[in-house]
């Protein structure tokens, strides 16, 4: 295989995908989703209710526990035109006011919106909002919100303004409108986080009675927080992934998390493919936070410069790749990237504390495909996913050409695809 990831030609992971196959709703109960589960080579048939005996014994399940804001609002205007916004993230530099909020978002039918202000009437009052200024295709908004007299009150977080006028926004590929189900069904059960706009949709088929069950046999679950963005909906346009530009993400992990998986020595299997970028991210963080001692290799220094804020860390979509010697048989002889899972945490935690920091946060735009392989774990939860997109890479790049196998299999054994389908368990 290629050791450049860049060469990856996107037409090599294309299947078909029957549209009948893609499931528009889901299952009336979470744990009766269907579950296949691979390990090396070998593909057998189960749901999620079998989930807690499927995984290892003492597993470290980690979650992603973001929670999908009601992030697309939509309203007509004259000639029966309609605008509509999605919710990206706020403006990372501003400090809110009271009844005030900046957020970078997508705009539909822009043309449309001629000049001004934008009003919506509220059951209590009036949202206003502005366009303040484009950025690649997006624009920073403006919304002001205020009770129509002083005796009345409306909403008095952005959370509850959007919890009164905007709609989960689903996936387009589901192609039908926004229904009361899925303010439910859209979302984990275990989701505390505001700040996606899509959900980490293999934690869907998870119940407290499954948690509670791992729990019951030596597992343990922890949560940590990538903010979903609406780039995990875009298609890769370029024929080599040398040219597509991946979206970046908000990411935070407690340090209690870390010193939990530091301290377990046990497998750790990451529920979706938020969970494992951001696991990873924060191996390469710790890649980046580290000095390799050219005469003790398995010592590791903290070269990051005190004034250096944790706010601005972040994972490139390269970063993985930077040190490949392509004239070297595998991509395991990087000299970058050499340090144990552990080392890695050892790192962060210490970074942490160095900065008097409860969590480490930062970014990621990380991109994993072929021929990378796991730092930090060691196990996959994962739905189907769309033909020739960066999540099908990533599952490449866990079970190489095997990836074609188990997507068959699934197609033959009427497995229901993408968001609201069933899921697979990789073990790798």
């Amino acid at each position: 295989m290629d050791l450049d990831p860049g060469k990856l030609r996107i037409k090599d992971f294309q299947y078909e995908l029957p549209a009948e196959r893609i499931a528009l709703y889901p299952l009336e109960e979470r744990e009766n989703a269907k579950l296949l589960s691979y390990r090396a080579g070998e593909i057998s048939d189960h749901v999620f209710a079998d989930l807690p005996a499927v995984l290892p014994q003492g597993v470290q399940l980690v979650m992603n526990n973001t929670r999908v804001i009601p992030a697309r609002i939509r309203w007509s205007i004259a000639n029966k035109k309609w605008i509509e916004i999605l919710l990206l993230e706020p403006e990372s530099q501003a400090t809110p006011r009271r009844n005030e909020q900046r957020w970078w978002c997508m705009v539909g039918n822009n043309r449309a919106w001629k000049r001004g202000e934008l009003y919506i009437n509220l059951n209590t009052g009036k949202l206003w909002i502005q366009r303040l200024e484009p950025k690649e295709g997006l624009w920073l908004l403006e919304f002001i919100w205020r009770p129509i007299s002083a005796q009345m009150t409306g909403p008095q977080t952005f959370e509850e303004l959007l919890e009164e006028i905007g709609e989960v926004p689903l996936p387009p590929y589901l192609n039908r409108p926004t229904e009361a189900l899925d303010r439910e069904r859209y979302q984990t059960t275990y989701a505390t986080q505001n700040g996606a706009v899509a959900a980490p949709t293999a934690g869907l088929h998870l119940t407290p009675n499954l948690l509670q069950k791992i729990y019951s046999l030596g597992g343990a679950c922890h949560t940590i927080t990538l903010h979903v963005g609406a780039g995990t909906f875009l298609p890769v346009k370029a024929a080599q992934m040398a040219d597509h530009i991946m979206h970046s993400e908000r990411i935070s992990c407690r340090v209690e998390t870390l010193k939990a998986l530091r301290s377990a020595q046990r497998p750790v299997y990451a529920v979706g493919t938020t969970t494992i970028r951001m696991l990873e991210s924060l191996y390469w963080m710790a890649c980046m936070l580290a000095e390799v001692n050219p005469t003790e290799p398995e010592l590791y220094k903290i070269s990051a410069h005190p004034s250096t804020s944790p706010k601005i860390l972040h994972t490139d979509q390269w970063v993985p790749y930077s040190g490949i010697d392509l004239r070297k048989g595998s991509f395991e002889d990087a000299s970058f990237g050499v340090m144990s899972a552990h080392e890695a945490l050892d790192i962060l935690i210490r970074y942490a504390q160095t900065h008097a920091l409860e969590e480490i946060s930062g970014r990621t735009s990380l991109l994993i495909a072929p021929p990378y392989r796991p730092r930090m774990v060691q196990g996959l939860i994962t739905n189907f996913h769309q033909p020739c997109s960066t999540l099908l890479l990533l599952v490449a790049a866990l079970v190489g050409d095997d990836w074609r196998q188990i997507y068959q299999h699934a197609l033959d054994h009427q497995y229901r695809f993408l968001s609201y389908g069933d899921g697979s368990i990789l073990h790798f």
